[in-house]
């Protein structure tokens, strides 16, 4: 069921996904937001899919040694903005803890991972804004695509654009679920209330999608998968 694969975007579904939606968006440029990019692995996948093609691509890592790689890894290109913040449910400051330089793992939640031999014992002050802010400063109307991967504070950043959603504004998100919300104390229930009205919400399977309609205790599983919410009509 995809379980504890959320990190392998190759095999784990999210590249035919992404082949999938990129054929699906109908706007003439459009907008895309990588929020927790990384190093730009799937950023640079985002800009393979939809090559030849004008989009507006917005990539954020708030780690200043992370984001450095991320701006010497990412082809330049003027339709692609590398942000050095996070996004959150409140602008502000906040520590963002990690084993080492440049992980994957690095989240503001500082996770006790010491059964897999990981200690979070590094950290740094980190710059946050919210969606809504970050769209209104920079005159961003809609989002056709907009994915999430920052260990556990994607709820956060779900809230952060409230406005956005309200309005209609934001027609696809991915985001993943697993052991990270154990630390940021976030159910699936959560993520499924906040998308149940407008939304319909899927897991990423490697052979497709599965359509998750309604909600169960059994879905609280806390091993990595990854889901799409896709707005209404």
């Amino acid at each position: 069921m995809n379980y504890g694969r959320a990190s392998d975007y190759k095999h784990n579904g999210e590249s035919s996904m992404l082949t999938q939606i990129s054929s699906r968006i109908e706007s003439l440029s459009p907008v895309l937001f990588d929020v927790g990019a990384n190093k730009g692995e799937f950023t640079q996948h985002i800009l393979d899919v939809w090559e030849g093609r004008k989009i507006r691509l917005y990539a954020f890592e708030p780690s200043v040694n992370t984001f450095t790689i991320l701006r010497n890894s990412t082809l330049y290109s003027e339709d692609v903005h590398l942000i050095n913040k996070g996004l959150s449910d409140k602008a502000g400051k906040l520590e963002l803890y990690y084993d080492r330089e440049g992980s994957g793992l690095a989240s503001v939640y500082q996770r006790d991972l010491s059964y897999h031999n990981i200690d979070f014992t590094d950290h740094e002050t980190i710059e946050l804004t919210t969606l809504d802010e970050f769209c209104e400063e920079n005159e961003i109307e809609y989002i056709d695509f907009l994915k999430l991967d920052v260990e556990g504070h994607e709820l956060a950043v779900l809230r952060g654009g409230r406005k956005m959603f309200e309005e209609g504004k934001v027609k696809m998100v991915q985001f993943e679920f697993g052991g990270c919300n154990i630390d940021s104390r976030s159910f699936f229930r959560d993520y499924f209330d906040f998308f149940k009205k407008d939304f319909d919400l899927y897991r990423i399977l490697s052979d497709g999608l599965r359509p998750v309609s309604s909600y169960s205790e059994r879905l609280e599983v806390f091993l990595s998968a990854n889901y799409l919410a896709v707005r209404k009509n």
